[in-house]
């Protein structure tokens, strides 16, 4: 790509803020893609002394962080990272759905990158708990000694 300056067009679109990576700058160009843009465009990369690049070039984006999911259905838009909904997670990027809190676990709000543990003393059978009160205290006679 060159070790800087390079142009960057996506669908025939100019990039805006490109930058080469520190480590690889041979390798890795990023920038701010044209509103609009989607992951199926052509890629070109102009060189800073105006020779297109020979290489092949690949769109590819930011992963939904942990919490979030990548709620796009087709391959033709953008990714479309949604929160979780209360009673599910994700715990790591990249994700194409949430996972519902097993029982014995709640996820009180949207956004949650854990469950959290029923406290000693109470329990839950239900899946997607989503919040504290979903968890419910032993009944007479019975306990728990553990978290969930």
């Amino acid at each position: 790509f060159g070790a800087s300056q390079a142009t960057v067009l996506i669908g025939g679109e100019l990039c805006t803020s490109v930058a080469h990576d520190a480590s690889t700058p041979h390798e890795v160009v990023t920038c701010l893609t044209p509103e609009g843009t989607r992951t199926n465009r052509a890629v070109l990369l102009i060189q800073n002394d105006g020779e297109l690049s020979s290489n092949r070039q690949y769109l590819s984006y930011t992963q939904c962080a942990a919490g979030t999911y990548d709620a796009t259905t087709d391959t033709v838009n953008d990714v479309s990272c949604t929160n979780c909904s209360a009673g599910s997670y994700t715990a790591t990027s990249g994700q194409y759905a949430c996972t519902s809190c097993e029982g014995g676990f709640y996820a009180a709000s949207a956004g949650a990158t854990e469950c959290l543990k029923c406290t000693k003393g109470s329990f839950s059978v239900r899946v997607g708990g989503q919040g504290a009160s979903n968890c419910t205290d032993c009944p007479a006679g019975k306990y728990t000694n553990t978290d969930g």
